[in-house]
């Protein structure tokens, strides 16, 4: 066990996702709309595939993984323990089959958290260069 579940804790992971990346660029250009922080669309492709790809490679360590499709309304699709499936809808989402399929042995470059980062502070440091001009979907 590491981390929080080696001092005796359970740790309890909830994780909504969606089909595609483009709802989560229209969702945020929504938000704009209602007053909300803007992100650029290729910081937010750049977090949406970040975030799918740790997932699928550090999925067996919480004690509880529950998988939820929010592309429309939410939707439980899977439920892990420990990476065991304990529960699992008949259609699955192709992100949750991606989540729950093998690991690659040799992990990308978005399967390491501090990768991960470094690009994050790469990609927010161009911004100082570029306008947070919002560009319609």
């Amino acid at each position: 066990m590491i981390g929080v579940q080696g001092l005796g804790y359970t740790l309890h992971l909830n994780f909504f996702g969606v089909s595609d990346v483009d709802i989560c660029i229209n969702r945020v250009y929504n938000r704009v709309l209602q007053g909300g922080h803007f992100v650029r669309p290729d910081i937010v492709k750049m977090r949406y595939e970040a975030g799918l790809k740790l997932l699928k490679y550090y999925k067996d360590i919480p004690n509880r993984l529950i998988l939820t499709d929010n592309t429309t309304e939410s939707t439980n699709c899977t439920e892990l323990s420990l990476g065991t499936i304990l529960y699992k809808s008949e259609v699955l989402p192709e992100w949750v089959t991606f989540i729950l399929s093998e690991v690659s042995t040799m992990p990308g470059e978005f399967y390491n958290i501090d990768a991960v980062r470094e690009k994050y502070r790469q990609m927010k440091g161009n911004k100082e260069s570029e306008s947070e001009e919002i560009i319609e979907p």
